[in-house]
């Protein structure tokens, strides 16, 4: 048995991934303890797993995080993504860090593994040597010289003017976003007494010894020197998106209706609501449409299912199609149950990730400014009535059921704890 310490800020997002790992890990008999905002102590628990809050790292509410850091608030366009990083990715890293060390000394870790974004994890392990690994909960960053740059939305160069422009894109991101990103993570090495690093980029702070990436190969480009020490796992947080109680609107749903799931994630802030537009393009559709989680869209039709907590794991399988603004992990838990996905992209990122899953065959992809409800209502019903949709999504569920999911993620844990 080992001991286990699984970090991730505490976003939704981030969190139930990182608590399908951990029931993945505890049903193989390890000692788990979750580290997270204090928000998430009771789920973990009722997991089975022990829980170490946020004490010198700064918490924060993830339906409200500008309550906490008012920087981000006043930030906006392309400032607004170093905003994010610099205020709480790699502001909050020293005080994880901390956290970290102290729990060390009362009860050892034999590894710790971190969502992509909880970089305390990375000083964690050379200030104390405990083995650490990272789990990519996006599209992978990870850089290629195959590749344009990690989060830019542009599809590989396939002749050489593609590939030169490629290698161009690489060495501006590499002399502009990626050396902010490497002074934000050197200021938070400075915090912790660590000497400055001169590795590239956002995944820099990633582990060396493991990476296990959400998703499959199917809904990524093709990468011919992808490291040997990355693995991808298919849905790490299956069977995490249930309901103690099964909601009566669940089984109330008529089979003989679509049923189209929209829902904007976790914050629910997108401009100009997508869950406005898709319930006014479908209205008057013989479907019925569940919304979830948070939204800008003001009181809804009677007609429309509404919760802040939808269980996925359980409307999916009924579900016929899924209207997403990108979230990868939305778009995870879709893609695992075969249902085709109408993503609306709120950011370059979710731009990206959608634009994979477009590349599968799984669904369409949708410039915001250009979602009016007669476009939306056009393009929901071609994924309905085009199988080619549905065959696609169900291959892409078959590789992800195949890839292992949260056990061959565990499996993968244990190779790099010390004895």
């Amino acid at each position: 048995m080992s001991r286990f310490l699984l970090a991730t800020t505490p976003f939704a997002g981030h969190f139930f991934p990182m608590l399908g790992l951990a029931k993945g890990l505890l049903r193989r008999g390890h000692d788990v303890v979750v580290y997270s905002g204090k928000k998430y102590e009771a789920t973990v628990l009722a997991a089975g797993a022990r829980f170490l809050p946020f004490y010198a790292a700064q918490d924060f509410d993830d339906t409200d995080p500008e309550a906490t850091f008012p920087a981000m608030a006043r930030a906006s366009g392309p400032s607004a993504m170093l905003t994010d990083f610099r205020e709480l990715f790699f502001g909050t890293a020293p005080g994880q860090a901390q956290d970290m060390l102290d729990a060390h000394e009362k009860m050892p870790f034999d590894a710790v593994v971190a969502e992509g974004t909880c970089f305390g994890a990375e000083l964690f392990h050379e200030l104390r040597g405990v083995p650490y690994a990272t789990v990519s909960l996006s599209p992978l960053g990870l850089p290629s010289k195959h590749l344009p740059p990690p989060g830019t939305p542009f599809k590989p160069g396939r002749t050489v003017v593609g590939r030169t422009r490629d290698a161009v894109l690489r060495a501006l991101l590499e002399h502009t976003l990626d050396a902010q990103f490497r002074s934000l993570h050197n200021r938070a090495r400075t915090a912790v007494g660590l000497e400055p690093t001169t590795r590239r980029g956002l995944h820099g702070a990633w582990s060396p010894q493991l990476v296990i990436a959400q998703g499959v190969p199917a809904l990524e480009p093709p990468r011919p020197d992808l490291p040997a020490h990355v693995h991808f796992i298919g849905d790490l947080a299956a069977g995490t998106r249930g309901a103690e109680v099964r909601p009566a609107w669940l089984d109330a749903l008529d089979p003989s209706r679509p049923v189209i799931h929209v829902s904007e994630g976790t914050l629910g802030r997108d401009r100009g609501s997508l869950v406005g537009r898709t319930v006014e393009a479908l209205t008057d559709e013989p479907m019925q449409i569940v919304v979830g989680g948070r939204h800008r869209a003001g009181p809804l039709p009677d007609s429309v299912i509404a919760a802040e907590w939808v269980p996925q794991d359980l409307l999916f399988p009924d579900t016929d199609l899924f209207v997403t603004n990108g979230g990868y992990g939305g778009m995870m838990a879709a893609l695992s149950h075969g249902v085709p996905v109408l993503a609306v992209p709120s950011s370059t990122e979710k731009w990206v990730g959608a634009g994979n899953v477009v590349n599968s065959g799984a669904g369409l992809r949708l410039q915001a400014r250009k979602a009016a409800p007669g476009v939306m209502k056009r393009m929901v019903r071609t994924l309905l009535t085009d199988p080619t949709f549905r065959a696609a999504a169900t291959r892409v569920a078959r590789a992800m059921n195949r890839a292992g999911g949260a056990e061959r993620a565990s499996e993968l844990c244990e190779t790099i704890a010390r004895p």
